[in-house]
């Protein structure tokens, strides 16, 4: 919707016919694109909930979703967290890239203060298969369950 030049056009016809404060909006997004028309353009809501779409942090979420820069992420999501409106979470697809620096992503997560409703909603990705958990050596899967009860 960051993109999508229809969806601003809905919603400068919303605010224009005063449809607006009775609205909430709800964005997933995988924080790689800004649009500060859109984000003044929040200001008219009653709410905005953003899910943002973050697999790891640093240098991993750019190799889980390849062409993302995290500095990017960062400055979109600390944007987005400062609007007044915005209610976010995070929704992350536990995988074997990622299962054992998930604690990383945590870590993360609580340098913001409590402004994420719940830590992360964590998606079980089933496919394609090799991304799958269950591919793990039992020994494995023993250590990152030991690794994330300790965070």
């Amino acid at each position: 919707p960051f993109l999508n030049k229809t969806h601003k056009k809905i919603l400068e016809i919303l605010i224009r016919e005063k449809h607006s404060s009775d609205i909430q909006l709800s964005y997933h997004t995988n924080c790689t694109v800004r649009n500060d028309e859109l984000f003044n353009m929040w200001n008219e809501f009653r709410k905005i909930s953003v899910h943002f779409s973050i697999d790891a942090h640093g240098k991993l979420n750019e190799y889980i979703r390849y062409k993302t820069k995290w500095d990017k992420v960062q400055e979109n999501v600390d944007l987005m967290l400062s609007h007044p409106k915005v209610h976010a979470e995070v929704h992350t697809c536990v995988q074997v890239l990622n299962i054992f620096n998930l604690t990383d992503l945590y870590d993360w997560l609580d340098t913001f203060n409590g402004k994420f409703a719940n830590m992360p909603f964590h998606i079980w990705m089933d496919q394609p298969s090799w991304l799958h958990i269950n591919i793990l050596p039992e020994k494995l899967k023993l250590k990152a369950l030991e690794k994330l009860e300790k965070a």
